[in-house]
């Protein structure tokens, strides 16, 4: 079994995506489960979790629509202001429908802002994935050991560059996270991370296992982060590499990496049948 725990969707003329620059050829340009789908039955992926590219509500409600005449998109990790008044109804409305799994921060501040809507959060099951860099190990540290009823997710290894032997250094970085049994890392955005490219697989193999080590294979899942990865190579690639990377692992750990982590972690009731 794999499963994509991280996938994006986006329609240019739906939602203004700024983030994605006007030069930019490669992303911009609508992108859709039904481009995605082929490659993912070609490259062995069964199923797939969306993950915000615009932070509004209707981005989150829009992406739930798109799952329900996709079979194989089993969740949605969308946006909410975690920051706002209204942030717990907001919540609570949106995981009325089933694959609503949780919600994604980019912190840009004071993680404190985040308060009010967490016990919402825990509350109703949700999980956060963060899309953090090296300066916010500390504040996540605080934030997950504050609140241990909810699943904190680490997208694209913490948001480290993926350099030759820098696995040492980053291992002594997110230790204090990987000592918190709530927070999970996605290996995942490591096509665009690698530096050089294009990824080397024995550069990820050294990765993935530094973080077998400190999380555990059981606190890691695989993404592809498609279709940003296209900027440095195919969606068979990530699906490739990460193969290639895991292979001296023992069938368990694999199993957890390719699918059982996120399949646990979001709650996923995932289908093998074709996109309707």
């Amino acid at each position: 079994m794999m499963l994509d725990a991280h996938q994006h969707y986006w329609q240019l003329s739906r939602f203004n995506y700024d983030w994605i620059a006007p030069d930019n050829s490669v992303l911009r340009q609508d992108y859709m489960p039904a481009d995605l789908w082929p490659a993912m039955r070609a490259a062995g992926v069964q199923a797939g979790v969306v993950v915000q590219a615009h932070n509004s509500v209707d981005e989150a409600r829009w992406l739930l629509e798109l799952t329900d005449h996709n079979t194989h998109l089993s969740g949605v990790v969308g946006w909410v202001d975690l920051a706002a008044l209204d942030a717990p109804a907001t919540l609570a409305d949106l995981a009325r429908h089933p694959r609503f799994k949780g919600v994604r921060a980019q912190p840009t501040g004071d993680l404190c802002a985040f308060e009010r809507a967490l016990d919402a959060l825990a509350d109703l099951g949700l999980t956060c994935d963060l899309l953090i860099g090296p300066d916010y190990i500390e504040s996540v540290v605080a934030l997950a050991r504050s609140h241990p009823r909810i699943v904190f997710v680490l997208d694209h290894f913490a948001g480290f560059r993926l350099a030759p032997g820098a696995h040492e250094g980053w291992r002594r970085q997110v230790q204090p996270l990987a000592d918190l049994p709530n927070v999970v890392l996605k290996v995942s955005g490591y096509l665009t991370a690698a530096e050089p490219r294009p990824l080397q697989t024995e550069t990820l193999r050294a990765w993935v296992e530094v973080a077998v080590e400190v999380f555990g294979a059981g606190r890691l899942m695989y993404g592809s982060d498609w279709p940003v990865c296209l900027q440095a190579g195919p969606y068979a690639d990530t699906v490739r590499l990460v193969h290639e990377a895991t292979a001296s692992l023992d069938p368990l750990a694999r199993e957890s990496l390719h699918a059982g982590t996120a399949a646990r972690v979001y709650r996923l009731e995932y289908s093998v049948a074709s996109s309707q």
